[in-house]
């Protein structure tokens, strides 16, 4: 009912096994890497959607650059999440490990 909402709180996914790569294209060693490391993915061809559920995956990495409005509302939405952002990426992850390995990937190439 639009006139008067009901808003419930959005619950991550503790057991995802899956990510999302946006633009992998702009990253093609990222594939292996993601592979070696035994982290599966899919890309969905929708940064602002893939953002916006980012709790309920693994990890969400967008390369290359993000609309401002999609960016802000991921980062007001998702808090909990592990978060690192700059002009070449956006990462979030509720997992700490998966978080830490693939932000050393970044930052190493």
């Amino acid at each position: 009912n639009l006139s008067d909402p009901k808003y419930s709180p959005l619950t991550p996914n503790l057991f995802s096994k899956i990510g999302i790569v946006e633009k992998i294209s702009l990253y093609p060693e990222l594939l292996d890497f993601l592979t070696k490391n035994q982290l599966k993915f899919r890309s969905l061809g929708a940064t602002a959607l893939s953002l916006a559920y980012a709790s309920y995956f693994s990890f969400v990495l967008i390369l290359g650059k993000t609309r401002i409005f999609d960016t802000v509302a991921a980062l007001t939405i998702h808090q909990n999440l592990y978060i690192e952002k700059n002009e070449n990426f956006l990462l979030l992850s509720q997992d700490k490990k998966i978080f830490d390995i693939i932000l050393e990937f970044l930052k190493n190439n």
